[in-house]
């Protein structure tokens, strides 16, 4: 029996860390990890007890070096290729569709489909040494996990394209200036750092989190009214929940408000 290539595991403060556990060949992706991925990313989307998710790569050297090329590179057709690409690309919007935000954290390089999963999720913790890239390019590819796309609404559109033709990639400083992601920390630091921010998430009024999350996301896909309509009919059902009632509460009699945990 094969091992599991994504770990899982719950922490007492509501997070759950997702690794990514194939270190020997630095968390390339391959199809086993995309089936186990979407698993995991249907458990967790209805546990009430996981208020956020941090993703991580085992070893420290990488969180993602991208698609596992052994693999597809052994396909024989285009339709086989699109097949490979479709079932990692549904791993990913599994893990961007979560209820609950979502940290990457980015330690080493996060390239190709890893930066295609890190771009997936909410926030992005780096370290030092973090780099992102997406090198499709250099073997005549494209990016085909949502990074082409992903890429123009994270960064400016300039950059983002020079990612994607020249295939060289960002290092964490110049990426936190551009607000791909939050400030570096020293090297090996990145997953503590990612913790400590889903810790801090899963403290707060988890109801707001998760629908602030859900304005965002569906916002986008809406006109103008549209969306802020969807804005106010959130805001109505948030002011009748525990957690809005306590938050309002907590307030007026000036004391720090207690959030429930789900």
């Amino acid at each position: 029996m094969t091992s599991p290539v994504v770990q899982v595991e719950r922490q007492p403060s509501g997070v759950a860390v997702v690794t990514l556990d194939r270190p020997r060949v630095h968390n390339s992706f391959n199809t086993a990890m995309a089936a186990e991925l979407l698993v995991v990313a249907r458990e967790l989307s209805n546990d009430e007890e996981t208020g956020a998710v941090v993703v991580a790569g085992a070893g420290g050297k990488a969180f993602c070096a991208g698609a596992d090329i052994a693999e597809f590179g052994a396909l024989d057709t285009p339709d086989e290729f699109y097949a490979f690409i479709s079932h990692l690309g549904r791993a990913v919007e599994a893990i961007s569709e979560l209820p609950q935000p979502v940290i990457a954290a980015v330690e080493g390089i996060a390239f190709g489909g890893g930066c295609e999963l890190a771009m997936a999720c909410d926030f992005r913790t780096a370290s030092e040494r973090t780099k992102f890239g997406l090198p499709e390019v250099k073997l005549g590819l494209l990016p085909g996990l949502g990074g082409t796309q992903r890429a123009i609404r994270l960064l400016p559109p300039s950059v983002a394209l020079e990612l994607l033709v020249t295939g060289e990639p960002l290092d964490a400083q110049t990426a936190h200036r551009l607000g791909f992601c939050l400030e570096p920390v020293e090297a090996g630091g990145a997953l503590n750092d990612a913790i400590e921010y889903a810790s801090r998430l899963c403290a707060g009024p988890r109801q707001a989190i998760a629908a602030a999350k859900q304005l965002v996301r569906d916002g986008r896909r809406f006109d103008m009214a549209t969306a802020l309509e969807l804005e106010k009919k959130v805001g109505r059902s948030l002011f009748g929940s525990p957690d809005g009632i306590e938050g309002v509460a907590a307030f007026l009699q000036k004391r720090p408000a207690q959030f429930g945990s789900g």
